[in-house]
């Protein structure tokens, strides 16, 4: 066997060939990086001084990637470093943000470029969406947008600035630099491989300067560089007012509906008013933060007796947040009965005795035209395509039931007093209609009453629509009748099930010709539209005993009226007398069976909180039936050094609403304390669930969301300092409906703070979506894009089969 032989190889050698290798890798590298890209842009921020910054960045190709999603592919392109931007509907590209503590006016900004570059992508530019949900859809979509799909040039601008809003009186704006840009209708990706920003921040006399430390929470979280910090300077504190009401013994009236009401001795004394020995004359009741007058039964002797009683005409809630017939949040409106200290504003009593014969008075009406509101606030509608990201209060969400499909007729009865069936007059009708499908059908109605068409028409998409009869057509007075009538709505189609078209019935409106008759103790009544101004007589019939009330609404109590019984009707009728002088004049007449009751009588007390200027850290709002639960919850908070105030909803209802429930009582009331308060309120909390219309739980305030529609929101409530989106004040609910509830959560927070384990649950989150795919879209799309993958995510959505289970 030969031995084999050796070749040794100098040390020069062996380092000349691992030069090579490395010279090898490092071309083969730098070739690499020119085809494929260095993933991640090198970024330079600069602060030249307080006023000027300076953004230098070295842009590579970006790196692109083919994805599919539902059969359409799409490139996708990111940059390590930079989020990507998160816009519904725009193209998915990276995007570097920063916050300046200034008012777009206030920046300046100028742009260089060197070495323009142009990619062609082999698909059309990811466009940003949810990420849907395995068998989900909408049942009331007929279509969806072409997310792979995109038109035209975006962003159009590489720099941008937009207005945030304030916190806490600091302006904050927001500069966009988009480093790649789509072009030619998402084929082509254009970047500068340098790219330079600089910013200058003009100077200006609206704000104050305060210093604050770099490891300022508020500073670290925006990522604000500069010191000090400029902010507006602090509006002068809301001068001191007392409410007239305040520590005065109070008797809160509800009252849901317009009419007479009369409320005796024994209905105060059983409902807990101390009213023992007062003085009648005294009484005052008070609405909107104003006396209303009242009549008061036997007052004029200064003694309050058993069979006196307090007369008042009261009124439903009316809309005050929008143009529709019903409040959105309440139909109940509150009234204030106090007493003991100076006389009550009293009703005009203006004598309506008759002083000339019938014959001799200038006009003695049969009939006046009476306008019949039906409305059924049964069903609430998200509706998902209107008015996105605006208060969903802007529109009507109540309506009669859930829908009436294409090619169905639905019916609706309804009842209307004493039409006139012997005049030759026609009746008018307009019908409130609202889309509910959207995009492909038309909606085309017919309209019925009594099964005589009396109008039709056709509208698209998710919008309200009103259906009025033609003024030239023949709808006489006696195609009705007294009591129940029948509506007839007749959708077109051919398929009794088309998911397609689905409208839904607001309310309508019947304008008949009506007698002076009133129905079930009541009448409410005017002159006949367009007659001339003079002399009235008017005979009102069908009255069930002789105590009968008629007040001229706003004006007078009519008093020494007649009233005769007419033994072939076993009814009472009112002939009365009045000089009439406007068409709008309107009279309201009451037996005693159609007095109204109140829906609650009960004491309350101002506390005049509108007037306080103690503040405290943390201020919880609880509904009223739990304010005085909650010691042991203060008493934890003071000992970890939290000073709390506690303030129940009812309270701020008396205080920034006149006693009514509305969810911008809330809002005044923190906007106020975070104004006015020392110390300046930081948290809220919210303890009681939401209930929805007329409730004495907390309220919640909707908005439109995407796609979905009317969604509960308590975010809303935090923004307090200008009209943005920028959250003021931190803020949280504990939605607990039970008194057992609320105990449990106090003893969970306490536990949370001293006897809280270390453990892997506080690095996970829990996302609950209810029945609708939108919301469980929505999650899945932040746990892809926007959730880091340190968390441990959890999910619990409803299905059908699930809801309602607990």
């Amino acid at each position: 066997m030969k031995n084999k032989r050796h070749r040794t190889i100098p040390k020069i050698h062996i380092l000349t060939i691992r030069l090579k290798h490395i010279l090898l890798l490092g071309i083969l590298f730098g070739i690499t990086s020119a085809l494929f890209g260095n993933d991640k842009i090198s970024i330079d921020e600069t602060w030249p001084s307080n006023t000027e910054w300076k953004w230098s960045a070295t842009i590579p190709v970006p790196p692109i990637q083919s994805i599919t999603e539902n059969g359409n592919t799409s490139s996708r392109i990111q940059a390590i470093g930079l989020e990507n931007e998160s816009r519904l509907e725009k193209p998915s590209i990276p995007v570097f943000e920063k916050i300046f503590n200034a008012t777009p006016d206030e920046i300046r900004f100028s742009l260089q470029s060197e070495r323009q570059r142009i990619i062609t992508l082999s698909n059309p530019i990811e466009i940003f969406h949810d990420v849907m949900v395995s068998g989900e859809s909408n049942p009331y979509q007929t279509s969806d947008i072409e997310f792979h799909n995109w038109k035209g040039i975006y962003p159009l601008n590489i720099v941008s600035v937009s207005f945030l809003g304030y916190q806490n009186g600091m302006p904050l704006s927001r500069l966009r630099i988009y480093p790649y840009q789509v072009q030619n209708d998402g084929k082509n990706i254009k970047y500068f491989e340098k790219l330079v920003v600089s910013v200058r921040i003009l100077d200006s006399d609206e704000y104050t300067t305060i210093q604050t430390s770099k490891s300022d929470p508020l500073r670290k979280s925006l990522g604000i560089d500069l010191s000090p910090i400029r902010k507006k300077a602090a509006e002068p504190l809301a001068k001191i007012t007392t409410n007239p009401l305040k520590d005065r013994p109070l008797m809160r009236i509800v009252v849901n509906t317009d009419g007479i009401y009369r409320i005796s001795k024994g209905c105060l004394t059983d409902s807990g008013a101390s009213i023992k020995g007062i003085d009648p004359r005294t009484f005052q009741l008070f609405q909107g933060g104003i006396e209303v007058p009242i009549y008061i039964s036997g007052e004029s002797d200064g003694v309050f007796n058993s069979t006196d009683y307090i007369e008042f005409f009261g009124k439903r809630n009316r809309n005050s947040v929008a143009d529709y017939e019903f409040d959105p949040f309440t139909d109940q409106n509150a009234y204030f009965l106090t007493w003991g200290k100076t006389n009550g504003l009293r009703y005009a009593e203006e004598s309506a005795k008759p002083t000339v014969k019938s014959s001799q008075a200038i006009i003695v009406p049969t009939d006046y035209l009476y306008r019949k509101h039906v409305e059924s606030d049964a069903y609430f509608d998200h509706l998902g395509q209107v008015d996105a990201n605006q208060p969903s209060c802007l529109q009507d969400h109540w309506f009669f039931n859930s829908g009436i499909n294409g090619g169905t007729t639905k019916d609706f009865t309804f009842t209307l007093s004493y039409p006139n069936t012997n005049t030759t007059k026609n009746f008018d009708i307009e019908v409130g209609l609202h889309g509910l499908t959207y995009q492909q059908a038309t909606h085309s109605v017919k309209i019925f009453l009594n099964n005589v068409q009396a109008a039709s028409g056709s509208w698209e998409d998710q919008t309200p629509y009103i259906v009025k009869n033609d003024p030239t057509q023949v709808l006489q007075n006696r195609f009705l009748v007294n009591g129940n009538n029948v509506l007839q709505i007749h959708v077109e189609g051919n398929d009794p099930t088309n998911k397609y078209d689905r409208i839904l019935l607001n309310w309508f409106n019947v304008y008949y010709h009506r007698l002076y008759k009133a129905d079930q103790d009541n009448l409410d009544f005017y002159r006949p539209s367009g007659y001339p101004n003079g002399l009235y007589q008017f005979s009102l019939h069908n009255f069930s005993h002789p105590d009968i009330s008629i007040y001229k609404v706003g004006q007078s109590k009519l008093m020494n009226f007649d009233v005769d019984y007419d033994q072939g009707t076993d009814s009472y009728t009112v002939y009365l007398e009045d000089n009439v002088y406007s068409d709008s004049t309107l009279y309201w007449a009451a037996g005693r069976d159609g007095m109204k009751k109140p829906i609650s009588v009960q004491p309350d007390t101002i506390f005049g909180l509108s007037s306080s200027r103690s503040g405290a850290n943390l201020i919880i709002v609880v509904a009223h039936r739990w304010k005085y639960c909650l010691e042991k919850l203060t008493d934890f908070y003071q000992e970890i050094g939290i000073q709390t105030k506690v303030v129940s909803i009812q309270d701020i209802y008396n205080e920034w609403n006149d006693g009514i429930t509305s969810p911008y009582a809330l809002k005044n009331f923190l906007k106020d304390a975070y104004q006015n308060w020392n110390p300046t309120p930081e948290y809220v909390l919210l303890i009681g669930d939401t209930e929805g219309k007329n409730s004495d739980m907390l309220p919640c305030f909707f908005f439109q969301s995407y796609k979905y529609g009317a969604s509960a929101s308590d975010y809303w409530f935090s923004l307090i300092d200008g009209d943005d989106e920028v959250p003021d004040i931190a803020l949280g609910r504990w939605p607990c409906s039970t008194e057992n509830e609320l105990k449990t959560l106090i003893q969970k927070r306490i536990d949370y703070e001293t006897d809280s384990k270390v453990d892997s649950w506080k690095n996970d989150i829990l996302l609950i979506a209810g029945l609708e795919a939108v919301f469980k879209n929505q999650s899945e799309n932040m746990i892809n894009r926007q959730i880091r993958k340190e968390f441990g995510i959890e999910r619990i959505y409803i299905d059908l089969a699930s809801e309602g289970s607990v």
